[in-house]
């Protein structure tokens, strides 16, 4: 089909006829379809709203939309649609293009009309799917939700498709002659955008990837660092403190500390933020403040060279950070930097991950595990938990403290580590001894001491109010050991006692013996020496004589039956002496039988047997 297009040509003297003007009137109304149809989408530019405007009713507004021919519908003033004899329970109201001849007239040759009506016509369907709604001829306006009595329940406008414009690139050249530029990228329906700085106020929906730094992202959110970039014009370096306008002519660069970046031609205050580096002729200066589009502070990096003297072109490479995100007030969120690093509260992290504010919340069945060796520490060092191949290391400057089987963090701890001297207790938080246990001990294997020996039964402890020997150790200073008292007669007067306030026993100078009633405890007896009663039989002299009875008894394993405080005394020998010359018969002279005393008594005997001198202590606590 031949492409071209006719239109009139207008010439002093011509005569013009209806199909002239016709052809003009085509011709125009072909070319701003055209226009219409290149530049826009077809669908809603303005207004055109559904409204409640009664029962059974809804208004139209004003409002102004393109069809997919490129024909304008122009809806000058709200048009009333009744829907109140509309069968369905739900409508679409719908919009097109409209144009009906006015003006009718005849004569000769027939009727005709003078003037042509370009009106909106407005329509009501039962259906919002038809072939002129898909093909962009008629648009929808809403979707109304009737109720049996004909009242409009809902009005959804969520079908209605807006006019777009189609542009191959928009550029921006204001505020600042660096020309901004939205165009549409090489990979079909990709958008690109240039610019030195992009401000969006708002929300953005984005239903694909977003690249930053990347032409085609591979991820939703795809951020590349960019090593360096070309700056605007060239820049000269100065002392800090010379004053701008004097310090291309008169200030010297120097090789250390603050300079002043003078630019020309340079855009500073949209292409540099502190951190970044001005790199130019060799010498590399990080950014400390931006004062404006030609003037900036920069502290030389280390190893640098020393600045150029003269003018000279330069490039920028970007701070440590990728990226960043703020809160509203300013305080960093979220912060990665350009060495892969991550900071969450902080924007200079001194870690592969570095939480400065906040705690680390792990969910259920989550770990933190190291591929082999790892170590959990403070940013110093100086608090650590190390795990290496077979071993677990903990350290900690202070105390370490275990608490189990508690809900609170201020819990008693069940196990403490004392950083001072290295004491463990167990449920105590001041261990006074190498380990300390406030509660029952259990070992199944036993016990071994210096020297390798090993305890495997327990002893059974001394009840309280138990009475035993003691020898005093010879390093001991104390006469009695610690929860006992020496049985003296005195009182236990120790508050942590429970028999306090009780008299002991004085058992000084005594023997304890035994007994099989309670009743009997406490009792006394017994005496320190003893007597025998010797018996002398009748017997006869054969002449006469005198002479002295003197009375030795063999060492004797027992007192023999006698009684000595109703008891038997001592068991061991012992040897009891006969006075001499004390019992004597007169001289006879003939023998005859002995009528003297029938027994006589022995000197007094020890009844102590060999023995030796301990304290007598009983358990008190």
């Amino acid at each position: 089909m031949d492409s071209a297009r006719t239109r009139p040509l207008f010439t002093s003297g011509k005569l013009l006829r209806a199909e002239d003007l016709a052809l003009e009137q085509g011709y125009q109304r072909a070319g701003y379809r055209l226009a219409d149809r290149s530049l826009h989408t077809y669908g809603i530019a303005s207004g055109l709203d559904l409204e409640r405007s009664g029962q059974g009713r809804i208004t139209v507004t004003a409002g102004f939309a393109f069809d997919a021919a490129g024909d304008q519908i122009d809806l000058g003033a709200p048009v009333e649609v009744d829907l109140r004899a509309s069968p369905d329970a739900v409508v679409w109201i719908t919009i097109r293009y409209g144009e009906a001849p006015a003006e009718a007239a005849g004569g000769a040759r027939g009727t005709f009309y003078r003037r042509a009506i370009v009106a909106p016509e407005i329509a009501v369907r039962s259906s919002g799917r038809s072939p002129d709604i898909a093909a962009g001829m008629e648009l929808l306006l809403g979707r109304i939700e009737l109720s049996v009595f004909r009242d409009v329940v809902s009005i959804d406008p969520r079908e209605r498709r807006s006019s777009g414009v189609v542009v191959g690139a928009l550029t921006f050249l204001n505020p600042t002659p660096l020309a901004a530029t939205i165009a549409a990228a090489s990979d079909p329906g990709a958008l690109e955008i240039r610019a030195p700085q992009t401000d969006i106020l708002g929300s953005v929906v984005v239903a694909g990837a977003v690249g930053a730094g990347v032409a085609s992202p591979a991820a939703a959110l795809d951020v590349t660092g960019v090593a360096e970039i070309p700056g605007h014009g060239t820049v000269r370096f100065g002392p800090a403190s010379a004053a701008e306008g004097s310090a291309f002519a008169a200030a010297p660069s120097t090789s250390s500390g603050d300079h002043m970046v003078y630019g020309d031609g340079t855009y500073f205050s949209q292409e540099l933020s502190p951190g970044d580096a001005i790199l130019a002729g060799g010498a590399s200066a990080i950014v400390q403040k931006v004062l404006g589009p030609n003037l900036v502070v920069a502290t030389l990096a280390p190893r640098s060279s020393p600045p150029p003297a003269t003018p000279t072109p330069f490039s920028i490479r970007r701070g440590r950070l990728l990226a960043r995100f703020r809160r509203g007030d300013g305080q960093a969120v979220l912060a990665v930097t350009t060495d892969g690093r991550v900071g969450v509260g902080t924007e200079a992290p001194l870690a592969t991950l570095h939480v400065a504010k906040g705690d680390v919340g792990l969910g259920p069945g989550c770990n933190i595990a190291f591929a082999d060796s790892g170590t959990i520490s403070s940013h110093d060092d100086s608090r650590a938990i190390a795990l290496a191949s077979g071993s677990l290391s903990i350290v900690e400057p202070g105390d370490i403290a275990l608490v189990t089987g508690a809900s609170a963090a201020d819990s008693p701890p069940t196990l403490v580590v004392a950083g001072a001297r290295g004491h463990v207790g167990v449920g105590t938080t001041e261990p006074a001894d190498a380990l300390t246990a406030n509660g029952v001990i259990q070992a199944t294997g036993g016990f071994m001491f210096e020297g390798g020996t090993v305890q495997k039964t327990g002893v059974v402890p001394i009840p309280i109010g138990t009475i035993v020997d003691w020898w005093q150790p010879g390093d001991s200073a104390a006469l009695c050991p610690e929860g006992f008292q020496i049985c003296d007669g005195s009182t236990v007067d120790d508050p942590s006692s429970p028999i306090k306030g009780t008299k002991l026993p004085d058992l000084s100078d005594r023997f304890v013996r035994a007994v099989v009633s309670y009743e009997e405890i406490g009792s006394t007896g017994g005496a320190e020496q003893h007597t025998h009663a010797i018996a002398l039989s009748t017997h006869s002299h054969p002449m006469d004589h005198q002479h002295s009875i003197t009375v030795a008894f063999s060492p004797t394993p027992n007192t023999n039956g006698t009684t000595l405080g109703g008891s038997s005394l001592s068991m061991a020998s012992h040897l009891h002496s006969f006075p001499p010359g004390t019992y004597c018969a007169p001289p006879t002279s003939q023998t005859a039988p002995y009528t003297g005393q029938a027994s006589a008594p022995t000197g007094p005997g020890s009844a102590v047997p060999r023995s030796m001198l301990l304290l007598k202590i009983m358990r008190i606590r």
